[in-house]
């Protein structure tokens, strides 16, 4: 029904046609659908507790469906090795209170969802709604983007590669993620904690110029700045320090610079959560506007 929409449900069933799907119709007859549509129900009302239990989650009627997802995205998939991490946004505008206000994204209202995501495919390894601090994610003392990447690297193999942006990335994130044998790279806030306090100050005179530093303690851990319309700082655990171009178009024309490679593969593998939010807009249907967190992910 996502692939093959029509205006409504029991069109699919109908004897017209030009609105009848022959292949619904002899997967399920219509009243059985809408019986089970009616009626779904996932999980047990009498292990349920009180809102005002410190246990309690805003997700579990659908926790024990998510976790059989999981599993499944993980055990029938190896992912390749160049994932992101970001905020996925499943549109939604009725009453519920974890219900985020997102106006940079393409849906700005909905439900937020992390997700691990491979960078071509937009497949999706791992993820957890978002629910304020009555979620399931295990907060470090090192802040929320810290426990977001951790928790949904937690089952990943060693040696694949992750993009973030600047909300999770952090030197101690790096540190810890590269002694699990994942290498990381994310823009970055010059005023980070572990941060040279003169990195803020860094200027570069012309696009295309570059500058990198090396951590003494860590050396695998490097920033580099790059001048394009404006400085870009990229933290990263694994790069090496080398050069290629990038297409610009200026004053018209278009033209190459040259690039930090840490920064064009930061530009080309960043997008794989963008690229499921894209693929869950177009296959989901109205009907299950809430349940397409989970069934279209």
């Amino acid at each position: 029904m996502g692939i093959a929409k029509l205006p409504r449900i029991k069109d699919y069933w109908s004897s017209n046609p030009m609105l009848g799907n022959d292949k619904v119709k002899r997967t399920m007859a219509r009243d059985r659908f809408v019986d089970i549509y009616r009626f779904f129900h996932i999980s047990d009302r009498e292990k349920e507790v009180s809102p005002n239990d410190p246990s309690f989650y805003m997700m579990r009627k659908l926790d024990p469906f998510m976790s059989c997802l999981r599993s499944n995205f993980q055990m029938h998939f190896e992912p390749y090795p160049h994932l992101s991490v970001d905020e996925a946004m499943v549109k939604y505008k009725g009453r519920l209170g974890i219900v985020q206000y997102m106006p940079n994204k393409l849906v700005k209202r909905g439900i937020k969802v992390w997700a691990l995501c491979t960078s071509f495919f937009g497949y999706v390894y791992n993820f957890e709604p978002y629910c304020g601090r009555r979620d399931k994610l295990p907060r470090s003392d090192n802040g929320l983007g810290y426990s977001v990447v951790t928790f949904l690297t937690k089952n990943l193999s060693k040696g694949h590669h992750i993009y973030i942006d600047k909300f999770y990335t952090s030197v101690v994130l790096m540190k810890d993620l590269l002694k699990s044998g994942i290498y990381a790279s994310g823009t970055v806030n010059t005023n980070r904690k572990y941060l040279p306090t003169n990195m803020k100050n860094v200027k570069l005179a012309d696009n295309g110029s570059s500058k990198c530093f090396q951590c003494i303690e860590e050396p695998n851990l490097t920033c580099t700045v790059w001048k394009d319309k404006k400085e870009i700082f990229l933290l990263s655990n694994g790069a090496k320090s080398e050069i290629t171009t990038v297409k610009r178009r200026i004053g018209g024309n278009v033209s190459y610079v040259t690039c930090p490679k840490v920064i064009a593969d930061y530009n080309k593998y960043m997008g794989g959560v963008d690229l499921a939010d894209q693929y869950i807009d177009t296959t989901g249907s109205p009907a299950f506007e809430f349940l397409r967190t989970l069934f279209a992910v």
